[in-house]
């Protein structure tokens, strides 16, 4: 061949396997056994001090048995929810929500996802949870009326000093305005009704004034 010559390459074509992937499985598992086995022998090779042990275990048992109780719980839990009887009343069943401290309506809420909520929440809390909550409220309500009775303290100088204040100011003042009084029912009829004419034809007379005596705003 000449150097003017040009050189062609010819590429290999890829040959495409037809047929059962078997015997070339069966080969790449055999090849990861071997492989195995020699890091197996190799480790068999070290001294025990080399390979690090570890003390701490993990109690598979325990933890099982407490994934298991909490599922065997919430199973019970249903079970008892499907036996409980509740109300097909709305009100009722509003009523007893509100008396859970529950919100009364959700949003997107129907009557029958309304009930079937209490009964979920009658079966977290009890079935006489309401009832529990009935006589709670009660309870209060007996406190706050004991509250709400007379009863009496000893109150402290400052309170007698004030009220003995208000007497001596108010006493005078009543005795005067009763003697007026009764001076007055001593007039005649036409009398007190040409009084009470006067004092009604002053008062129409009079104007609001109330904003020309109150503080003056300067701006500056």
């Amino acid at each position: 061949m000449s150097d003017d010559e040009d050189v062609i390459l010819v590429k290999k074509p890829k040959q495409v396997h037809y047929g059962s992937l078997e015997e070339q499985e069966k080969a790449r598992l055999a090849a990861l056994a071997a492989a195995a086995k020699e890091g197996a022998e190799d480790m068999g090779g070290k001294e025990l001090g080399d390979i690090q042990i570890s003390s701490e275990y993990m109690e598979l048992e325990e933890e099982m048995s407490r994934d298991k109780k909490a599922l065997l719980e919430e199973f019970e839990r249903r079970r008892k929810a499907r036996q409980l009887n509740v109300s097909t009343d709305d009100d009722e069943v509003r009523r007893s929500l509100r008396q859970l401290g529950e919100p009364v309506c959700l949003f997107g809420e129907g009557p029958a996802e309304r009930r079937v909520r209490l009964r979920d929440l009658l079966s977290y809390l009890g079935e006489d949870a309401i009832h529990k909550k009935l006589e709670e409220e009660e309870a209060r309500i007996e406190r706050d009326r004991g509250r709400e009775g007379t009863w009496y303290h000893e109150g402290p100088p400052e309170l007698r000093e004030a009220r003995l204040w208000i007497a001596r100011y108010s006493l005078p003042k009543a005795k005067l305005r009763l003697s007026k009084a009764r001076e007055e029912l001593k007039l005649a009829g036409s009398v007190r009704a040409a009084a009470k004419q006067e004092s009604q034809r002053k008062a129409s007379a009079m104007s609001i004034y109330c904003s020309q005596v109150s503080v003056l705003m300067t701006t500056e």
